[in-house]
């Protein structure tokens, strides 16, 4: 009997659960309003990235923690059987991605790509759809405010991220040491 009610419970505990929190939405739409300037906001997202076609990874899903500025974006991913994996940019530097476990930095050349205003549309903040051209590449980037969820698509990789909490903050994180790290430059695809 304990078990057919907790089986019962266990969709309205999940729905409770994974729901967007009020406050979030409060905050989220000040931030539609106000934008992002003068504020650092930190949060948990849920990420799932289909590499299949690109990197002969399949698809996986992840929880990690964000921090973002204007000119400042890190998120942090743990895979529940994998390694920690980074991705930083700052608008000085550029963007990396941090194994700390292998103690290697990688740096995607982005002479092409505009990541300016990363963490505008990370949020949705910008803009809820668009389509992307990089030479013969094509890609499409949607945006959902209600659920807090972002999609990059193309023939390439699939990339969603769903917003679970957000919050403002005072500061941002303390640097990365990443001193004695392999560094590697890479070329994307397109």
């Amino acid at each position: 009997m304990r078990k057919v009610a907790s089986l019962l419970l266990l969709p309205l505990f999940l729905l409770i659960g994974c729901a967007v929190k009020p406050p979030m939405m409060t905050l989220y739409e000040a931030l539609l309003t106000k934008g992002l300037e003068g504020r650092i906001l930190k949060g948990r997202v849920y990420v799932e990235g289909d590499f299949s076609k690109l990197f002969d990874i399949p698809s996986s899903g992840a929880y990690g923690e964000f921090y973002l500025s204007q000119a400042y974006f890190l998120v942090r991913i743990n895979p529940p059987f994998g390694d920690e994996v980074l991705f930083e940019w700052d608008e000085k530097r550029g963007p990396r991605v941090i194994l700390p476990s292998k103690a290697k930095v990688y740096y995607p050349k982005e002479e092409r790509l505009q990541l300016k205003e990363l963490p505008y549309y990370f949020l949705g903040l910008k803009e809820t759809s668009r389509e992307f051209y990089l030479n013969s590449f094509k890609g499409e980037y949607a945006f959902d405010r209600q659920k807090l969820e972002g999609r990059v698509n193309s023939l390439l990789f699939s990339f969603t991220w769903r917003i679970k909490e957000l919050e403002e903050t005072s500061s941002l994180p303390p640097p990365i040491d990443t001193t004695g790290f392999k560094r590697k430059k890479i070329n994307l695809p397109f």
